[in-house]
């Protein structure tokens, strides 16, 4: 129920035209988001850009952005998001040296 005081995960497609108290995006990393397969096709990176425009507007009171500090999947560690580089540094509060 709406009113239930709950958490609610769901991926960012399902989230569009929805808003939330507060928002988790997690996974904000390099093969991640943007995906890999995004990395090399300019058309699918643009898509995933507007999916994470979409997941940091559905915050109306916070929003928690977060990448791993020692994720790798295949031995390398991964760089931050480079969507995170799109939002001005003035809008963020790091809760550890960026």
């Amino acid at each position: 129920e709406a009113s239930d005081d709950c958490v609610t995960m769901m991926t960012i497609h399902s989230a569009k035209g929805l808003e939330f108290p507060v928002v988790y995006v997690v996974g904000m990393e390099e093969g991640i988001f943007p995906g890999a397969s995004a990395q090399y096709d300019q058309e699918e990176l643009e898509e995933e850009r507007r999916l994470a425009f979409v997941a940091l507007t559905r915050a109306e009171k916070g929003l928690y952005i977060s990448e791993a500090d020692g994720r790798n999947f295949d031995g390398t560690p991964r760089d931050p998001s480079r969507f995170l580089l799109d939002i001005d540094r003035n809008l963020l509060a790091f809760t550890r040296p960026p």
